[in-house]
């Protein structure tokens, strides 16, 4: 996370320097956006399917994958409007390990620790529909308030936040329930 938010902060300050910096440090960014989405998936990955081995290195080998498919997304070699289908993919693949470690965990784990797991992936989903909707910006008039503050780019970047913040505290708990002598399930 902090990699993405330290490349978009990069991006937005410096992209008004000329068109050549703006384009290399959006490559910059839309990579940490892939390092974000490919890095929320390890830790829950790793300490949910730690008594599932082979599983558990799959769905790792996937959150690889999703960084090396972002890393190939950030080279502008396709138009915006389908490289933001292509991230928003990589989110969706996420919820393939979720569903599963949510089903192969006893209910009552997967009852304290799956909700916070659903929350991150509604703020990636809530973020996406700000980014691609340009809402608010498309229900008011030019010049409004939404030209600098409110506008769906900062709404997705506070939701962004939201979800790292969620993949944050999930994984707190998930650490504590370790620590605790708890498991996820019965090895």
């Amino acid at each position: 996370a902090a990699f993405m938010f330290n490349a978009s902060a990069v991006y937005h300050t410096f992209r008004c320097v000329s068109s050549r910096l703006a384009s290399t440090l959006l490559q910059i960014d839309i990579m940490g956006i892939g390092v974000m989405i490919s890095g929320s998936y390890v830790p829950p990955i790793w300490m949910g399917f730690m008594c599932l081995q082979k599983w558990r290195a799959l769905y790792l080998s996937l959150s690889v994958a999703i960084l090396i498919l972002s890393a190939v997304l950030s080279l502008d070699l396709m138009p915006h409007q389908y490289r933001t289908a292509a991230l928003t993919g990589l989110v969706v693949v996420g919820l393939v390990p979720a569903t599963h470690w949510a089903v192969a965990m006893p209910e009552s784990v997967a009852l304290h620790l799956g909700w916070r797991l659903l929350l991150m992936f509604a703020c990636y989903g809530g973020g996406v529909f700000f980014f691609v909707t340009y809402f608010p910006e498309r229900a008011m008039p030019q010049g409004h308030i939404t030209d600098i503050w409110f506008n769906s780019h900062t709404i997705w970047h506070i939701f962004v936040c939201a979800a790292a913040v969620s993949l944050w505290i999930n994984c707190e708990v998930m650490r504590d329930w370790y620590r605790d002598g708890k498991t996820m399930n019965s090895c």
